[in-house]
C-alpha cells in the first residue's frame, strides 16, 4: 500500500512537473512571436524624452564616455549596460534591455495565468485565452510607446501574478521557494531600473504574499501546511531588498554623487511638481538670476543653476501659494480624471474591463459561499488601496505614466484572482461565467485588432531604426560627425528624439549639448565639457560665446529669440549672431 501510494505520488509530481514545463514553454513562444511581430511590423516609439537621453547616454553620445552610474538606474544595470556598450557600441543596449523586460514579462503573464487556471482546476486554454487579454491590452500598447517608468511597473507587476501562480496546495517547499525567487528576481529587476516607481509594486507584492499565506497556510491551530516555505522566501527577499538599499547608498558615496542627486531632487520639485513660477527682484537677485534666465529655465535651461538656486525657488514658491482647500482640491482631481478619461481612452475602456472582471469575481465568490474569506478580504484591500493611490496621484501629479504605475500591479493583481474567485465545481452557474468572460474577452481583443492594431502596423521591415534621409536627429548626428572640434549646444526641440534605435552606422557623436539635459553635472557631462576647456563649475551663458561653441537649431532664427535676449542680459547688449551653415533642415549659429 505505501508503494502504491509512493508510486501515485511521483506520478502526481511527473504531472505537474509536466505541465508546468508545457506551460513555459507555450508561455515563451507566445511571446518570442508577439515580439517578434512588434519589431518587424509595428510602428514604435518611446513615450518620453526621458528614455531617449539615457539610451543617448549609453550610447555614449555625452562625450563618448559610457557611465557606470545613472540617477535613475542602479548599478545591477548601469554596470552590464557599460560593459555591452564598451564591447559593442554604437548599440541601443537601454532600447533591448526595456524590450527583454517586456519580452520576460510577457511570458511570465502567460505562464501565470495558464497556472492559476488550472491549479485551481480550471481549463488551461481558458488561462492561456485570459493571459493572452492581459498581454494584448496591458502590455503591447505601452511597448508601442514605451518608457522606463512602465515598463518598471510591468515586469513588477510580472512578480505579482508569478507569486500568485504558484501551486500552494500541491507544489513542494522547494518548488514554492523558487517560485518566490523568480517574482523576486522581477521585483528586483524592476527596482533596478527606476525606484521609486516600484513602491505601489511593493505594497501589492505584500497584499499578494499575505493573502497566499493566509489562504493556503492558516494560522493557528487550523493550520494548513507549514510556513517554512513563506518564512524562507520573506526572509530572502528581506535581505535581498535591504541589501539593494544599501548597495545604492554605497554606489553614490563611491561614485561622490551625494550633490548630483541633491541638485536633480531640487530640480524635479521646481520642473516636474512646483512650476517654474515668476520671480520678483529679490529673489532674482539672491540666486543670481535674470528675467532671462527665467524663461530660458522654463524650456529646461539647467546650464549655471546649483542646488541652492532651485532650493530658493521652491520655498518662494511655497510660501507664495495659497493652501488649496478640500473642496478646491476635489474639484482639482476630478478635474484632472475628467481630462485623463478624455485624452486616454484606450486607458478607460481596459479599465471598464478591471470593473467587469472585479463583478465577475464577486459572482463567483458569492457562488462558493464557503471558504472564501481571504480572496474577499484580498478583492476588498486591493480596491481600497488602488483607490488610495490613484486619490494620492490625483491630489499631486496626475499624469498616464504615473498613474500606470499604480494602474498596472492592480491589474495583474486582480487578473491572477480570477482563477481562485471562480467557482471549480462544474455547473450552469459557472459555465454563465466562463461564457461572459469569452463574450468579453473576445469583444476586447476584436476591438483591440480592428481598431488600435491597424494604426500600429506598417510594412514588414528589417530596419529598425525606421529613419529617413532628412530626418532631423540623423542630419543632427551626420552634422556634429562632420565638425567632432566644435561642442554643439543644441536647442531643446533637438533634445525631443524618440527612437528606440538611433541610426549609428557611421558612430556616434560626442559633442552634442542639450541645454534641457537633467544630466547637467554627471560625471561624464563634466568630462565632456573639460574635453572642450571648459570647467563646470564657470559655466554660464557666455558658454554660447566661445569660439568652439555653436548653437544648433531645427527651426532657424526664431530659435534664437529666447537664448539671444537671454544672453544679451548676462554678457551684454552688443552680443549678435549670424547664420554659419545651413544643414538639411539644420541651422548651425555663431553668436558673439
Amino acid at each position: 500500500m505505501t508503494n502504491n501510494q509512493s508510486t501515485g505520488s511521483m506520478r502526481q509530481n511527473a504531472a505537474w512537473h509536466s505541465r508546468a514545463g508545457i506551460s513555459w514553454l507555450m508561455s515563451f513562444g507566445l511571446s518570442t512571436l508577439m515580439f517578434l511581430f512588434y519589431l518587424l511590423c509595428c510602428h514604435k516609439r518611446y513615450a518620453t524624452v526621458d528614455d531617449g537621453l539615457i539610451t543617448h547616454v549609453f550610447m555614449g553620445y555625452i562625450g563618448g564616455e559610457i557611465p557606470t552610474f545613472h540617477v535613475y538606474l542602479n548599478a545591477l544595470l548601469t554596470y552590464p549596460l557599460h560593459w555591452l556598450a564598451t564591447a559593442f557600441p554604437s548599440v541601443p543596449w537601454f532600447t533591448w534591455m526595456q524590450l527583454f523586460f517586456l519580452w520576460l514579462a510577457s511570458a511570465v503573464f502567460l505562464h501565470s495565468m495558464i497556472r492559476t487556471f488550472t491549479n485551481h482546476d480550471h481549463p488551461l486554454w481558458l488561462g492561456l485565452l485570459m493571459g493572452l487579454v492581459f498581454c494584448c491590452l496591458f502590455v503591447m500598447p505601452y511597448a508601442l510607446s514605451m518608457t522606463y517608468t512602465v515598463t518598471t511597473a510591468l515586469i513588477g507587476a510580472a512578480g505579482i501574478m508569478q507569486m500568485l501562480s504558484i501551486d500552494y496546495k500541491r507544489a513542494t517547499d522547494g518548488a514554492i521557494i523558487r517560485g518566490m525567487m523568480l517574482s523576486l528576481v522581477l521585483i528586483v529587476l524592476g527596482y533596478s531600473l527606476r525606484q521609486m516607481t516600484l513602491l505601489p509594486v511593493i505594497a501589492f507584492c505584500g497584499l499578494a504574499f499575505v493573502y497566499c499565506t493566509a489562504e493556503y497556510f492558516g494560522f493557528g491551530k487550523g493550520a494548513k501546511r507549514s510556513l517554512r516555505p513563506m518564512v524562507i522566501s520573506l526572509v530572502i527577499t528581506a535581505v535581498v531588498l535591504g541589501s539593494l538599499v544599501g548597495l545604492r547608498e554605497v554606489e553614490i558615496r563611491a561614485k561622490g554623487m551625494q550633490d548630483h542627486l541633491l541638485w536633480q531632487e531640487s530640480r524635479i520639485e521646481v520642473m516636474d511638481y512646483l512650476g517654474m513660477p515668476d520671480l520678483p527682484e529679490d529673489v532674482l537677485e539672491e540666486i543670481g538670476w535674470s528675467q532671462g534666465h527665467v524663461k530660458m529655465a522654463r524650456k529646461w535651461y539647467f546650464i549655471g543653476a546649483s542646488t541652492q538656486d532651485y532650493e530658493a525657488i521652491a520655498s518662494y514658491s511655497l510660501a507664495s501659494t495659497q493652501p488649496e482647500t478640500t473642496a478646491q482640491s476635489l474639484q482639482n482631481a476630478g478635474a484632472k480624471l475628467q481630462a485623463f478619461a478624455l485624452s486616454e481612452p484606450n486607458t478607460m475602456r481596459t479599465a471598464c474591463l478591471l470593473m467587469t472582471i472585479l463583478a465577475l469575481c464577486i459572482i463567483g465568490l458569492l457562488m462558493q459561499r464557503n471558504g472564501t474569506l481571504w480572496r474577499w478580504l484580498c478583492l476588498l484591500l486591493l480596491v481600497l488601496g488602488g483607490s488610495a493611490m490613484v486619490g494620492y496621484l490625483l491630489l499631486s501629479r496626475f499624469v498616464l505614466r504615473g498613474a500606470l504605475t499604480v494602474y498596472l500591479p492592480f491589474a495583474a493583481l486582480l487578473f491572477g484572482l480570477i482563477g481562485a474567485c471562480l467557482p471549480s465545481v462544474k455547473g450552469r452557474w459557472r459555465s454563465g461565467l466562463i461564457g461572459a468572460m469569452l463574450v468579453l474577452t473576445a469583444a476586447l481583443l476584436g476591438e483591440y485588432a480592428l481598431v488600435n492594431l491597424p494604426s500600429q502596423i506598417k510594412r514588414p521591415t528589417l530596419n529598425l531604426s525606421f529613419t529617413e534621409p532628412d530626418d532631423v536627429f540623423c542630419a543632427r548626428d551626420e552634422y556634429a560627425l562632420a565638425h567632432p572640434d566644435t561642442l554643439f549646444l543644441c536647442d531643446h526641440n533637438l533634445v525631443k528624439d524618440y527612437r528606440l534605435f538611433p541610426a549609428a552606422q557611421d558612430g556616434v557623436p560626442e559633442n552634442l549639448l542639450i541645454w534641457g539635459d537633467w544630466n547637467y553635472g554627471s560625471g561624464e557631462y563634466r568630462e565632456m565639457l573639460a574635453s572642450f576647456g571648459i570647467e563646470m563649475d564657470e559655466i554660464d551663458a557666455s558658454i554660447f560665446l566661445r569660439d568652439n561653441v555653436r548653437f544648433l537649431s531645427d527651426t532657424g532664427e526664431p530659435s534664437l529669440d529666447l537664448p539671444l535676449a537671454y544672453i544679451q542680459e548676462e554678457c551684454g547688449e552688443g552680443i549678435g549672431y549670424h547664420l554659419e551653415e545651413e544643414y538639411i533642415s539644420l541651422y548651425a549659429f555663431c553668436i558673439k
